[in-house]
């Protein structure tokens, strides 16, 4: 997934979950109730939703357990960090069978299905309808959401400045994503 689109689902994630009006004003004098963009461009903000550290998951994933697998003083993975986890995704060693990026999850399955039928038969139409399933069951009160509601893409701020700010605090993440992608569009 995107790691800006991934960033955002969190972030709106955490601020739109079910929850008591009590629990809900007790978590936003935390947190904030400023939108991702405003929030990007405010340090005070970025350091108190850990912004860097929530975009920087990829990087950390998948750089594994080394000593140059660590957040910098700014709460964001470091280059080190970066170049390990694409050395760990593109060479070495090791190989990755599957990685899960959103638009190639189903591919996957398909491959697992292939790969193992006996084992993985029927899991991409499983987790079609779980997915399904999911979107529509309201978590709270057992009723039936239409949807899932506004795509996480269209809740990206707009604004130059707070789009740039966003992708400086995901930078290591998309390096990473941006090699996992052409692994797999190779």
């Amino acid at each position: 997934r995107h790691p800006l689109h991934r960033l955002a689902a969190g972030y709106y994630g955490t601020r739109e979950k079910p929850m008591d009006g009590e629990s809900r004003a007790m978590l936003l004098r935390r947190i904030g109730d400023k939108s991702l963009g405003d929030c990007a461009i405010d340090e005070t903000c970025v350091a108190k939703n850990e912004l860097g550290r929530l975009c920087s998951f990829h990087t950390m994933y998948y750089c594994g357990h080394h000593e140059e697998c660590r957040l910098g003083k700014d709460g964001i993975a470091t280059d080190a960090a970066a170049e390990r986890a694409i050395q760990n995704i593109v060479g070495g060693e090791k190989v990755l069978l599957a990685i899960p990026v959103d638009r190639l999850l189903s591919e996957g399955y398909a491959m697992l299905e292939k790969l193992l039928p006996a084992y993985f038969q029927g899991i991409g139409k499983a987790s079609r309808q779980a997915m399904v399933e999911g979107a529509e069951q309201s978590y709270d009160t057992g009723t039936r959401r239409k949807a899932l509601g506004v795509a996480t893409k269209d809740r990206l701020p707009v604004v130059a400045e707070q789009l740039d700010a966003l992708e400086h605090l995901c930078r290591q993440d998309m390096k990473v994503y941006k090699s996992i992608r052409e692994v797999f569009d190779a």
